[in-house]
């Protein structure tokens, strides 16, 4: 009779805190995904470990953020980068105001999504997606994070069931 109602006491924390641990645990998992997307594009790597496309020589004018004005180069976006001292190293970071919106849209009982909190910033994610693919995990990453979920459900169940 004991061991049953240590199971049934067993049982009933787990159901108690689990719920909450978990949103927790996702949302903790959602925050690793934005860094590890963040890191990686800042290095200049994408989804599949390859290095980013080299950014544009062509010929073009470019409106600068800061100022609005727009100025012809020569060399195009990467004179443009050059010139006003940003790395020529393609790694999707001018202003910042695109990772900045990177954000957890969802979390709930058993998913959790990343996304882009702004229109302006999703769209200028989608085309620089379509170029550069830095928008995903890599299978090593999703298999990082889901050992990190597991672990913390093995360190939680071992904490709850004594």
């Amino acid at each position: 009779m004991r061991g049953r109602n240590r199971v049934s006491k067993n049982l009933n924390r787990i159901e108690n805190k689990l719920p909450q641990r978990k949103r927790r645990w996702l949302f903790e998992s959602i925050k690793d995904a934005k860094n590890r997307i963040y890191f990686r594009t800042k290095k200049g790597v994408d989804v599949n470990g390859d290095r980013f496309k080299k950014y544009s020589k062509h010929p073009a004018s470019i409106r600068n953020p800061y100022s609005g004005k727009s100025q012809f180069y020569e060399k195009g976006y990467w004179e443009f980068r050059k010139k006003t001292g940003r790395s020529t190293t393609p790694n999707l970071y001018y202003t910042g105001k695109m990772f900045s919106k990177l954000q957890p849209l969802t979390v709930s009982k058993n998913r959790a999504r990343l996304g882009f909190i702004d229109q302006k910033a999703e769209k200028k994610a989608q085309s620089n997606n379509e170029t550069r693919e830095f928008f995903g995990l890599s299978k090593k990453d999703k298999k990082s994070i889901r050992n990190e979920l597991k672990r913390k459900i093995r360190r939680f169940l071992r904490y709850v069931v004594r």
